[in-house]
């Protein structure tokens, strides 16, 4: 199961590098769930 949130974590993650500002904030929010979801694995 962590395999997988790490996956989108990096996916999330790459995405915001390259993400414009309209996108950033959504793409932000994503990741934060993503994070705190690993965390509770």
């Amino acid at each position: 199961m962590t395999t997988c949130i790490d996956e989108v974590i990096v996916l999330l993650q790459a995405e915001l590098r390259n993400a414009d500002p309209t996108e950033r904030r959504q793409i932000e929010n994503e990741l934060e769930l993503a994070l705190a979801e690993r965390e509770v694995i």
